[in-house]
């Protein structure tokens, strides 16, 4: 019975282990130099952290390939389906020093690929557009309260958009509806109530209460 719980346990965490295991793409091909020899030396292949494709976490590293006699071949978790920014840097060496350095992003893909496949212009931003989701008012602090104590309307918003002036002590009669403007002016109408009243149509003057 105890064996069987422990096959159990090393099943569930096998299969744990594939779930999260990332996809790789083989990357094969014959380097030349420039006087068309065979490229005889390392690539250095580094990364910054990044989300595969499946949601695996790959962390920053570094790593070392030998090229012999033009051969190289690599396999490394593909960039294009990875989170923003996803990509791997290439150096090159021979003969004890670095001779240049490029830029890969890098499909799924079952099959094989070549450097010329998955080569790109330095500084391109590879991977899924970023998502993106509209900012609601509740979501910026403060906002629901400003635009609360916020007047919806004022002097400058007559149905007739005629400007208004304001004489001390009373109020200045305009063609539209009537409107109040409160606080702002500092104007009290002769009631002392603490509003301006205009008129601009020819409806019922509402009475303060």
């Amino acid at each position: 019975m105890l064996s069987l719980r422990r096959v159990a346990m090393v099943l569930v965490a096998l299969a744990g282990s594939a779930w999260g295991q990332p996809s790789l793409t083989t990357i094969s091909d014959i380097l030349y130099t420039a006087n068309g020899r065979r490229f005889t030396g390392t690539v250095v292949i580094s990364w910054n952290s990044f989300l595969a494709g499946n949601g695996s976490n790959i962390p920053s590293s570094v790593i070392t390939r030998p090229v012999v006699n033009g051969v190289l071949k690599v396999q490394l978790v593909p960039t294009t389906n990875a989170s923003a920014g996803a990509q791997y840097t290439v150096t090159y060496n021979s003969g004890g020093r670095s001779q240049f350095t490029e830029v890969w992003a890098i499909p799924p893909n079952n099959l094989a690929l070549r450097v010329r496949d998955v080569r790109i212009a330095t500084g391109t931003v590879v991977g899924p557009e970023p998502v993106t989701s509209p900012v609601q008012i509740s979501d910026v602090v403060g906002l629901v309260n400003e635009l609360a104590v916020r007047p919806m309307k004022g002097v400058s918003y007559l149905s007739d958009a005629q400007p208004s002036s304001i004489r001390r002590g009373r109020s200045t009669q305009r063609r539209g509806t009537w409107a109040i403007a409160y606080g702002s002016t500092g104007v009290q109408d002769p009631a002392g109530v603490g509003a301006v009243w205009f008129r601009s149509s020819p409806m019922a003057r509402p009475q303060p209460a």
